[in-house]
Formats: structure tokens, C-alpha cells, sequence
């Protein structure tokens, strides 16, 4: 079984949902290009301070809340994953969107990252 409990640079490929303050929500993961299953065992946990292993997760986190305070509706950025061995390459896209549930609103943030 894959099972994917820290997000390194190699790991990290897929698409995720995640609140305005970095909790996820929902987690695709991405292989070879294509979006595999959900991975449930990232869901409730926040991707900056729980799931994400790698060295500039502040850098990464900095440029998402950037986002989420900001009015556009959508970002496209290539970012650098470091680890302590490598640096993995990305293409990152955030898109803001609304969940509607019954009489509350739920505002989140898609974080799609591909390798670049």
C-alpha cells in the first residue's frame, strides 16, 4: 500500500486542497503526469507545519499566504523543493476557490504542483 505520510521534494507531486491556513483538505497524488488516488492520511493535517519535510517550506508558506490575502484569482510560479540532498524543480499553481455548504462558505486554495 502507498501511503504518503511526509511531503519531501521527491513525494510532494499531485494536487491539494487546502484552507486559508494551510490545512489539507484533499490530496491527489501525481505520477508519470497522471493524478493517482486521494490520499487520506495527509487530510486535516497543515502542510506547512505538519506534512511538508522540505528546507524552504517557510519560503513556500510566505508565497501562499501572499495568495491568499491577495485578489487574484489565480498564481503560476516555478519554485525550487530543496532537501538536503537535492533540489527538485516545480510548477506550482494556486487557485482560489469557494466551497458552498448548506448556509456556510468555505473559502480554499488549489495547490497544483507538477514537475517542471
Amino acid at each position: 500500500m502507498d501511503t504518503v505520510s511526509n511531503l519531501t521534494p521527491h513525494n510532494l507531486f499531485g494536487v491539494f486542497e487546502l484552507d486559508s491556513a494551510g490545512t489539507v483538505m484533499y490530496y491527489g497524488k501525481r505520477n508519470d503526469g497522471n493524478l493517482l488516488e486521494s490520499k487520506p492520511n495527509l487530510i486535516g493535517r497543515n502542510f506547512f507545519e505538519e506534512a511538508a519535510t522540505f528546507e524552504n517550506v517557510l519560503d513556500f508558506q510566505r508565497r501562499f499566504k501572499r495568495f491568499v490575502s491577495d485578489s487574484f484569482s489565480t498564481d503560476n510560479f516555478n519554485f525550487s523543493f530543496r532537501s538536503r540532498e537535492d533540489v527538485t524543480e516545480a510548477k506550482v499553481m494556486l487557485l482560489h476557490v469557494r466551497e458552498r455548504d448548506f448556509d456556510k462558505s468555505i473559502n480554499l486554495v488549489i495547490v497544483d504542483i507538477r514537475k517542471a
